[in-house]
């Protein structure tokens, strides 16, 4: 500790007070022995223009958020808590359950916020499992997510539906059901699913194009009657079937399964 610290402490100390200092000038450590030149015992930083130790901005406790499901939103309460949306500023916490809706948070009470990826589609909470770490940073009106994704690692031009499955977002051209199995297996893919697409259906409104246009074929047969089956025609649960023969063709879309 430099000198002028050491004077500090031992006037402190010999008049038994309690109390802190309040520096108006530069602080100049100029002890000649470096070991010397420090600051110690600083307590924990409770407001935001406070110092903090190497400790804290090693483990990033202070970027750190309990997080809990509180309405529409996820609300977020660090401590020391923010004084205002300040672009930059950078958030992490485990994602509690959240329903399919879009994801918004409300930090310290101060009003919800979007969750945006970073071509600014917004995150939808079918795309987080719970338990996921998520890091954000507040950028013009929203935060963005910082943390990787399921969608980083879907092929391009496909979305996560969720943690697990991958599905196209552009409706693939009109083919019949065996041409439309194939094309999908050249992309390392596969026919979507009825279950898969239901879900990515109505988990993804409004960022799948040209969604209940046609029929789409799905990945299920009636071996039987000789048909296939398609679906989202005029919901994400319009289901028929139709013949499984190479004149008869329909849109698709491919699904990729995360592993």
């Amino acid at each position: 500790m430099s000198r002028t610290s050491t004077a500090i402490v031992l006037c402190v100390t010999a008049f038994a007070a309690a109390g802190q200092v309040e520096v108006d000038r530069s602080l100049r450590m100029v002890n000649s022995d470096p070991a010397e030149r420090r600051i110690e015992n600083l307590g924990r930083a409770t407001g935001e223009d406070h110092l903090i130790t190497l400790g804290g901005a090693r483990t990033g406790t202070y970027l750190w958020s309990p997080a809990q499901v509180n309405g529409s939103s996820i609300a977020l309460q660090p401590e020391p808590p923010l004084g205002g949306y300040v672009p930059g500023t950078r958030l992490r916490f485990l994602a509690p359950a959240l329903q399919a809706a879009p994801v918004k948070v409300d930090v310290n009470g101060l009003g919800e916020r979007s969750v945006v990826h970073g071509d600014g589609l917004p995150l939808q909470g079918a795309q987080v499992a719970a338990g996921t770490v998520l890091d954000i940073q507040y950028m013009d009106t929203a935060f963005v997510v910082q943390s990787r994704s399921a969608r980083e690692f879907c092929p391009a031009g496909f979305l996560p539906a969720n943690d697990r499955t991958c599905l196209q977002v552009d409706q693939q051209p009109a083919m019949n059901f065996f041409e439309a199995s194939e094309h999908c297996r050249g992309l390392d893919a596969h026919l979507c699913t009825w279950p898969e697409l239901l879900f990515a259906c109505t988990m993804l409104t409004g960022q799948l194009n040209d969604m209940h246009t046609d029929w789409e074929w799905i990945d299920d047969t009636s071996d039987h009657t000789h048909t296939a089956d398609q679906g989202a025609r005029w919901t994400c649960r319009s289901q028929r079937s139709q013949g499984a023969v190479p004149s008869v063709t329909a849109p698709f879309r491919c699904c990729a399964r995360l592993h």
